[in-house]
């Protein structure tokens, strides 16, 4: 976990070949960073990993490419008509939080319509022999 979350927030991709990784890297990244990132290549690859550390160049890190794609949701969502209408009767508001429905673990669960009905039996047969 912890390797992941340096990766996210500190590489930036250069080239990436097999057995040879060029990365850059950004913010307080731990010197030991590169080698760490060879050495489990290695391990789950089965192949020995180059990993070297160029000055320039490279893609935006997970990190940034995630705040840009988020930036760009809120964005999106705000220029419906219906939240800039309520953005706009709300002065200061702001979307601070988008969950997609599909993903969030609070989903409602109802029970079939099979359950309801036998345990609406079962309660009746109960009630009327007694």
């Amino acid at each position: 976990m912890l390797l992941a979350a340096r990766i996210r927030n500190h590489v930036k991709l250069v080239s990436l070949k097999p057995g040879n990784l060029q990365i850059g890297l950004v913010g307080a990244a731990p010197d030991q960073l590169a080698g760490d990132i060879a050495r489990y290549l290695s391990q789950w690859t089965g192949q020995r990993w180059l990993v070297s550390l160029s000055e320039s160049g490279g893609a935006q890190t997970l990190a940034e490419e995630q705040r840009d794609a988020d930036d760009k949701l809120r964005d999106t969502i705000a220029s419906e008509p219906l939240v800039a209408q309520i953005l706009d009767i709300f002065p200061g508001a702001s979307i601070d939080e988008i969950k997609n429905p599909e993903t969030t673990d609070a989903a409602v669960t109802l029970p079939d319509d099979n359950g309801l009905l036998e345990a609406g039996q079962n309660s009746d047969d109960e009630e009327m022999s007694g």
